[in-house]
């Protein structure tokens, strides 16, 4: 199924029910007139967080299996299958390549549905006011959750990033598609928000309930303020030594790992040196969560499986974890 930890719940939903007509591209047909057919366009960021900043540049074959990991395909793969593919033009001419680079506000055009709803048919808008703003720099999602409907969009953070001002959110809204099972797309409904909070060098970030929901009655519409929401979230930072053959390793992967449920967070070094400082920031729990690190190196930044060097856990007891930070933990790798 879906990995929840790439998605984070947001279009989860959407992306299951998408499969019976995303993946699945029974046309096979790479001369689509556009005339006959709907035409699907998409920003990258509306589809799944998975920029956690918007210079952030991959392959589409990075993009594309990242979204769809389970299939444990890639773009050219999916392409080689006989799909039709995804496009730069919504004339369906310019077909992207595995190799092409994407970044956040990449759009793409496709024959087909890639989140379960019909074409975009407009833009809800409203503000939102922050607390216990993150001293590293983020992304923030905002995910609604209607009557058989999602979406998901960014909030336009100001810079500096202030408590108590207001900040505008919009996402995009789509129309109903139906399928022989049902109908998934937007409805007059009231809704409920959720905020992804992503630090820039973080993979999953952490998720925050918006207290209030509101009623959407149209597919433009501006619905005011969201209210005040704390996004704060607890802190683990310290130190690492890792080496690799006595040598320093290119690009370090850190996960902490709470055996409940997994990874929680991932985070990036490049090029780490002697008492690297790092931070993870995790969701604020009542629960206990006894949390372990795992660290795996690699070759180079921008690397495939054969740029894999080592997986490693780190010999410390477990950090325990509730909501306050925990400063000053030491992971020492450079002796194996």
């Amino acid at each position: 199924m879906i990995a929840l930890k790439k998605i984070t719940g947001l279009l989860a939903m959407a992306l299951v029910l998408c499969l019976a007509g995303c993946l699945e591209d029974v046309s096979h047909d790479d001369t689509i007139d556009p005339e006959e057919k709907t035409v699907f366009s998409y920003v990258l960021d509306e589809l799944t967080p998975f920029f956690n900043t918007d210079e952030k540049t991959v392959t589409m074959n990075k993009w594309f299996s990242t979204l769809f990991n389970w299939t444990r395909t890639d773009y050219d793969q999916w392409l080689q299958a006989g799909n039709s593919g995804l496009f730069k033009d919504k004339a369906l001419t310019q077909k992207y390549l595995g190799s092409d680079m994407v970044r956040a506000s990449t759009v793409i055009y496709s024959a087909v549905s890639m989140n379960g709803q019909g074409p975009k048919i407009g833009t809800v808008t409203g503000t939102i006011k922050l607390t216990g703003i993150p001293s590293e720099k983020f992304k923030l999602y905002l995910s609604v959750n209607g009557t058989n409907w999602r979406s998901q969009g960014k909030v336009t953070l100001i810079n500096p990033v202030e408590e108590d001002k207001d900040m505008n959110w919009s996402f995009p809204v789509y129309d109903k598609l139906v399928y022989s099972w049902g109908t998934w797309g937007f409805e007059p409904s009231e809704a409920g928000f959720t905020l992804l909070v992503l630090p820039e060098t973080a993979q999953n970030g952490y998720e925050v309930t918006v207290p209030t929901k509101k009623m959407i009655n149209s597919a433009n519409e501006d619905i005011g303020s969201l209210g005040t929401v704390s996004i704060k979230g607890v802190q683990l930072s310290g130190t690492i030594n890792v080496t690799y053959n006595g040598q320093p390793v290119p690009y370090v992967q850190i996960n902490a790992v709470w055996e409940v449920k997994g990874t929680l967070e991932t985070i990036y070094l490049l090029s780490p040196g002697p008492d690297e400082p790092w931070s993870i920031l995790l969701e604020k729990s009542d629960t206990e969560r006894d949390i372990t690190f795992r660290v795996l190196g690699w070759a180079k930044q921008d690397y495939t499986t054969g740029d894999f060097l080592f997986d490693r856990n780190a010999q410390i007891a477990p950090i325990i974890v509730t909501t306050d930070d925990v400063p000053n933990i030491t992971i020492d790798l450079s002796n194996e």
